[in-house]
């Protein structure tokens, strides 16, 4: 009887024994994410947008407000002060020379790259002096059809994003009675894109 009793108490301590082994151990706090931007852990690499996992949308616009943005980003850009006249000394353009260097300037200023491919052939050449290649203004009188924020003007909306803006410049006395025609593009950010600009010629 007593060795069977021992047997049993050593069965049981041999199971107790099993269990504790097998059983897993308490789950650890993770370290805390480095700011180093090391790889390989989870929370270790930094996230975009300067840590913040997704970035603050953009405020939805009314379209009075999306087309009064619109107007004052019409009349800059079609402008030749404000708009597609680089920054120049006696004509010679500023940190720039190759007619690339332009069209990439003016298309972050928010122009479509075929346009400022288009203003960039109508008004820029390179010339070479001294052995040094710069580029420089052509004088004309500016693309025509600047558009007048304060003058009526007729928006259509071709697609979400896409705007079509005409506006009679009946008596331009520079490059005559004309109809301007302006696609507009809203981009995600909020900001606007001058896509294409053309002119019917009455």
């Amino acid at each position: 009887m007593r060795k069977t009793m021992l047997a049993l108490c050593a069965a049981a301590w041999l199971l107790v024994g099993c269990a504790q082994k097998t059983e897993s151990p308490p789950p650890t706090t993770p370290p805390p994410a480095s700011n180093q931007g090391e790889t390989g852990g989870q929370g270790t690499t930094p996230e975009p947008n300067g840590g913040a996992a997704n970035p603050a949308p953009v405020a939805e616009k009314t379209e009075e407000q999306t087309k009064g943005e619109i107007r004052e980003k019409l009349a800059r850009m079609t402008d030749p002060k404000t708009g597609y006249v680089l920054p120049n000394d006696n004509g010679v353009v500023q940190e720039v020379t190759t007619l690339p260097e332009v069209t990439e300037k003016l298309r972050k200023k928010g122009y479509s790259l075929p346009l400022a491919q288009t203003l960039t052939e109508e008004f820029f050449k390179e010339q070479t002096r001294g052995g040094t290649t710069q580029v420089v203004i052509i004088p004309r009188g500016g693309h025509p059809g600047v558009f007048q924020p304060e003058q009526a003007a007729t928006f259509t909306k071709k697609g979400k994003w896409i705007w079509v803006i005409e506006q009679d410049h009946d008596d331009n006395l520079l490059h005559g009675p004309h109809i301007s025609s302006y696609e507009v593009e809203v981009l995600k950010d909020g900001t606007y894109r001058l896509n294409t600009w053309t002119n019917k010629f009455l």
